[in-house]
Protein backbone atom coordinates (compact mmCIF):
# COMPACT_ATOMS: atom_id res chain seq x y z
CA UNK A 1 0.00 0.00 0.00
CA UNK A 2 3.16 2.24 1.06
CA UNK A 3 4.63 1.16 -2.14
CA UNK A 4 1.44 2.19 -4.40
CA UNK A 5 1.08 5.76 -2.47
CA UNK A 6 4.78 6.42 -3.02
CA UNK A 7 4.58 5.73 -6.62
CA UNK A 8 1.63 7.46 -7.34
CA UNK A 9 3.22 10.90 -5.71
CA UNK A 10 6.39 10.18 -7.28
CA UNK A 11 4.18 10.30 -10.71
CA UNK A 12 2.24 13.28 -9.60
CA UNK A 13 5.50 15.14 -8.72
CA UNK A 14 6.71 14.18 -11.90
CA UNK A 15 3.38 15.37 -14.50
CA UNK A 16 3.52 18.61 -11.98
CA UNK A 17 7.43 19.04 -12.68
CA UNK A 18 6.65 18.72 -16.32
CA UNK A 19 3.78 20.87 -16.39
CA UNK A 20 5.97 23.14 -14.56
CA UNK A 21 8.34 23.35 -17.21
CA UNK A 22 6.26 23.34 -20.15
CA UNK A 23 4.32 26.47 -18.39
CA UNK A 24 7.84 28.00 -17.79
CA UNK A 25 9.03 27.48 -21.60
CA UNK A 26 5.50 28.87 -22.79
CA UNK A 27 6.02 31.81 -20.77
CA UNK A 28 9.62 32.19 -21.56
CA UNK A 29 8.51 31.98 -25.18
CA UNK A 30 5.84 34.38 -24.46
CA UNK A 31 7.86 36.88 -23.06
CA UNK A 32 10.46 37.11 -25.85
CA UNK A 33 7.72 37.53 -28.52
CA UNK A 34 6.66 40.58 -26.52
CA UNK A 35 10.20 41.55 -25.80
CA UNK A 36 10.90 41.53 -29.61
CA UNK A 37 7.81 43.19 -30.27
CA UNK A 38 8.45 46.12 -28.11
CA UNK A 39 12.08 46.42 -29.69
CA UNK A 40 10.43 46.19 -32.97
CA UNK A 41 8.28 49.34 -31.84
CA UNK A 42 10.78 51.55 -29.71
CA UNK A 43 13.24 50.69 -32.93
CA UNK A 44 10.39 52.16 -35.30
CA UNK A 45 9.57 55.28 -33.49
CA UNK A 46 13.14 56.01 -32.73
CA UNK A 47 13.82 55.84 -36.91
CA UNK A 48 11.22 57.61 -37.56
CA UNK A 49 12.33 60.58 -34.91
CA UNK A 50 15.72 60.04 -37.16
CA UNK A 51 14.07 60.48 -39.75
CA UNK A 52 12.75 63.85 -38.79
CA UNK A 53 15.82 65.29 -37.37
CA UNK A 54 17.65 64.62 -40.44
CA UNK A 55 15.31 65.67 -42.84
CA UNK A 56 14.85 68.61 -40.87
CA UNK A 57 18.14 69.83 -39.72
CA UNK A 58 18.68 72.78 -36.82
CA UNK A 59 18.77 76.35 -38.46
CA UNK A 60 22.06 78.00 -38.32
CA UNK A 61 22.41 80.04 -34.98
CA UNK A 62 21.55 83.72 -36.07
CA UNK A 63 25.14 86.71 -35.67
CA UNK A 64 24.62 89.36 -33.30
CA UNK A 65 24.01 91.50 -36.44
CA UNK A 66 21.07 89.94 -37.51
CA UNK A 67 19.63 89.57 -34.05
CA UNK A 68 19.86 93.40 -33.24
CA UNK A 69 18.06 93.59 -36.44
CA UNK A 70 15.33 91.30 -36.28
CA UNK A 71 15.12 93.12 -32.27
CA UNK A 72 14.53 96.68 -34.25
CA UNK A 73 12.22 95.28 -36.88
CA UNK A 74 9.94 93.82 -33.92
CA UNK A 75 10.18 96.50 -32.33
CA UNK A 76 9.24 99.23 -34.76
CA UNK A 77 6.58 97.33 -35.62
CA UNK A 78 5.14 96.64 -32.16
CA UNK A 79 5.31 100.82 -31.67
CA UNK A 80 3.66 101.01 -34.97
CA UNK A 81 0.89 99.35 -33.53
CA UNK A 82 0.95 101.01 -30.53
CA UNK A 83 0.60 104.53 -32.27
CA UNK A 84 -2.45 103.11 -34.48
CA UNK A 85 -4.70 102.12 -31.20
CA UNK A 86 -6.09 104.95 -29.22
CA UNK A 87 -5.26 105.15 -25.53
CA UNK A 88 -7.01 106.64 -22.48
CA UNK A 89 -6.29 110.05 -20.91
CA UNK A 90 -3.17 108.05 -18.82
CA UNK A 91 -1.87 106.87 -22.29
CA UNK A 92 -1.25 103.37 -21.23
CA UNK A 93 -4.86 101.48 -21.00
CA UNK A 94 -6.42 100.91 -24.34
CA UNK A 95 -9.34 103.20 -24.96
CA UNK A 96 -11.95 100.18 -25.34
CA UNK A 97 -11.62 98.08 -22.25
CA UNK A 98 -12.61 94.03 -22.90
CA UNK A 99 -13.26 93.67 -19.26
CA UNK A 100 -16.37 95.68 -19.45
Amino acid sequence: MQRKFAARALVAQTDAAVMIVLITAKLHAAMRDVAAKTATITVAKWKNKMDYFLANPKPKPLTKNELLALFLEGEAKAKANSNNQPTKSCGCCPADDPKK
